[in-house]
């Protein structure tokens, strides 16, 4: 029989390559307990495809390892908690022979450019596909006592996490090579096209090499592509971007295959791979830390993904967040930011939501957040409940077991507090004000592009803003912008310098519609899809500092650029437009010569330069009249009219979320019926918590 959970499934990894499967039993009881007491219901068990688990399957015959595994679920039992499992990875696991013994199993493995074996899963391969259902196969066979079941939008599912951190890899064998070169030819469909594209002059597809359309192979591993190629549309940019969207068209094909496959297992699997591991877009920089090892794939964007394109092939899309920014700095709207964008991959279903707990590699975030904060964040975003990583490991994290007693009693708090309320609030409600997700950029634009990080800041920063104001923007995808935009004012655009590499003329026409319809479009530098969209030509400028209304601003990250169109802020330097104003039907679009939301998230501020005197010129954060602030407001208003800095909120059918963020409590009026994770004294809502305000049953605030 499998074990029901009749509440918001909370889930943690239990486990990371040889922790706790080498452990004494009694450190798996005792943690066990602990796990139930923090607040969870299931353990996610470590169980990959070894060899040692086929010999099971296949002879009844124990390992010491799956013995151990097999101990877990009865401990598990015994603490009132039910299991499921992380069941596949890479190509089993990543440190074979140091640390397991037992092989992986790899079905078919990908060929590296010198003919050595990979060690990495050929996804295309038919081989590789069945050797990873038969592992879920015996999973699902031997060890259905005590299995998770959770309902999900009505119907009872069996929780299993069917991938983590799927990355295609290419293969340089015969099969691998023919496969790249069919995709080549059907993408330029003329070997002209791709001659004039790749500034070559070959006969025929057959007679490319891997140094002529791998990036790796001709550049070398280590190797990227510059800002001035991104610019230029060079041959070397549009070879690396192919070399992304080949693995992101894959990993979609993979996918497709192994959802049916894995349904035709058992039709109440609920596909819930976690799609990376350390956040998306906002990774932080590791090129920054030298001293940490195994992280040249943290950044997503070396890795070929495009998460909205694999949403219709999984039952759940989600990855897990970690509250740090791309500098390193400990940041919880990381979690708020990265949780709008997994509800903007499950449209119209619900989801879980994913974090990072423990004391992380680079820095030691929960010193100055508190899993409280980051949960709150989670239950305002929508989701159903949260799957984290992770108990106990030892090469990246998952340190939670030697976590102090103030974190894991917060944690605990958290996990109680959102059990009870997720079932309480209904239906998130649907922000006036939405974000276009950088996808081009999210897909093809590596931290070590120049200026990367703080075009991928320009997100945060605008999501950060919008949250001070009183909003609680949603992230839409561009397929979105084309199905409509029914109920929003005004959508922001991000930075997205590579939107040019996937152009999108159904989008395009799209988003004028929106404006001429009356919608409002705010962008700032680099946000190629506006400047596309709308015929938007950026000129050069020697500005560095500005003049809005009467008052000067200072900016960071420059040169920076100037749009045609009406002035409502210029240059000081030059005079030419700082922002502009663009009527196309009944609606508008603003421009800026800049990044605002970059200009919010930076960790520095500018200084007034020399050239400018004496003159009080302030920080965009600063100003008295804040001027995205200002254009915002003068089309829509807050979702809540009580916006506060670094206080969330988000509306639901049935009440409110408030997540304090500030060190110091704030003042909630009209309490009500609250339900919070920490007592509220003299209405006032602790620093770095959250609390729940109930409606009553005309959706008023009680």
């Amino acid at each position: 029989m499998h074990k029901h959970i009749d509440e918001p499934l909370m889930t943690i990894w239990f486990g990371n390559f040889y922790r706790p499967a080498f452990d004494e039993r009694a450190f798996v009881d005792e943690s066990m307990t602990r796990i139930r007491d923090m607040g969870f219901n299931t353990v996610q068990l470590d169980s990959k495809a070894w060899q040692d688990f086929a010999e099971r399957y296949a002879s009844g015959e124990d390992s010491d390892y799956v013995a151990q595994q097999e101990y877990m679920m009865r401990s598990a039992a015994d603490a009132s908690l039910a299991f499921s499992f992380m069941a596949l990875y890479l190509n089993g696991d990543n440190l074979y022979p140091n640390i397991r013994f037992s092989p992986p199993i790899h079905g078919a493995s990908v060929t590296k450019l010198d003919g050595a074996d990979g060690r990495w899963y050929k996804y295309w391969s038919e081989k590789a596909r069945q050797s990873q259902q038969d592992h879920v196969a015996g999973l699902m066979r031997l060890y259905q006592e005590g299995h998770a079941e959770i309902t999900v939008d009505g119907e009872n599912r069996l929780p299993i996490c069917s991938m983590w951190d799927p990355i295609v890899a290419p293969s340089f064998d015969a099969d691998g090579i023919s496969r790249y070169r069919a995709w080549l030819e059907k993408r330029y469909g003329s070997m002209n096209a791709f001659n004039a594209a790749y500034q070559t002059a070959f006969s025929s597809f057959a007679e490319l090499q891997p140094k002529d359309y791998w990036f790796a192979a001709k550049y070398g591993e280590e190797s990227c592509y510059s800002l001035s190629d991104l610019r230029d549309h060079t041959p070397a940019f549009i070879m690396w971007a192919d070399n992304m969207r080949w693995q992101a068209e894959e990993l979609k094909l993979y996918f497709a295959a192994m959802k049916d496959r894995l349904h035709g297992i058992d039709s109440r699997l609920y596909l819930m791979p976690n799609m990376a591991q350390w956040g998306h877009l906002l990774n932080i920089d590791t090129s920054r830390k030298s001293d940490i090892g195994f992280c040249e794939l943290w950044d997503t964007a070396v890795r070929g993904i495009d998460m909205r394109m694999l949403s219709p092939h999984v039952d759940m899309c989600h990855y897990y967040a970690v509250p740090v920014t791309i500098d390193g700095d400990p940041d919880a709207y990381v979690v708020s930011c990265q949780h709008a964008h997994i509800r903007s991959l499950n449209p119209g279903r619900s989801f879980l939501g994913g974090v990072y707990y423990g004391r992380f590699l680079y820095n030691d975030i929960y010193r100055f957040i508190t899993p409280e904060e980051v949960v709150g964040s989670i239950v305002a975003s929508g989701a159903c409940g949260i799957s984290a990583y992770g108990f106990c490991g030892m090469d990246d994290g998952g340190l939670l077991h030697r976590m102090d007693e103030g974190f894991t009693a917060s944690l605990a708090r958290a996990n109680k507090w959102a059990k009870q309320v997720i079932p309480l609030l209904g239906k998130r409600k649907q922000s006036r004000v939405a974000i276009l997700y950088p996808t081009a950029m999210a897909l093809l634009e590596p931290l070590k592009v120049e200026g990367a990080d703080a075009r991928r800041h320009d997100l945060l920063g605008l999501y950060r803003a919008l949250s001070d104001w009183g909003f609680a923007p949603d992230i839409v995808e561009m397929e979105d912008v084309v199905s409509g935009l029914s109920g929003y004012d005004a959508l922001l655009i991000p930075a997205d310098d590579c939107y040019h590499a996937l152009r999108d003329e159904a989008f395009e026409a799209a988003l004028r519609g929106f404006v001429e319809q009356g919608g409002m479009v705010i962008h700032g530098q680099w946000s190629e899809a506006a400047e596309l969209a709308f015929g938007l030509a950026p000129e050069n400028t020697d500005g560095t500092c500005y003049t809005y209304q009467n008052e000067g601003g200072l900016l960071l990250a420059g040169p920076y650029a100037s749009y045609p169109g009406d002035a409502l802020a210029v240059w000081r330097e030059d005079g030419k437009n700082c922002i502009s104003r663009n009527c196309f039907g009944k609606g508008c679009v603003y421009s800026f010569g800049f990044m605002p939301g970059y200009q919010i998230a930076a960790r520095t501020a500018p200084h007034v330069p020399s050239s400018q005197k004496n003159n009080a010129l302030y920080p965009l954060a600063f100003m008295k009249h804040h001027p995205l602030k200002e254009i915002l407001l003068s089309c829509t208003a807050p979702d809540v009219p009580f916006g506060m800095k670094d206080v969330e909120w988000a509306a639901f059918e049935h009440g409110m979320v408030v997540i304090n963020h500030r060190s110091t409590p704030i003042q909630v009026l009209n309490i009500g019926n609250t339900v919070s994770q920490q007592p509220i004294v003299n209405h006032l809502l602790m620093g770095h918590s959250a609390a729940v305000i109930l409606c009553d049953q005309e959706g008023q605030q009680a």
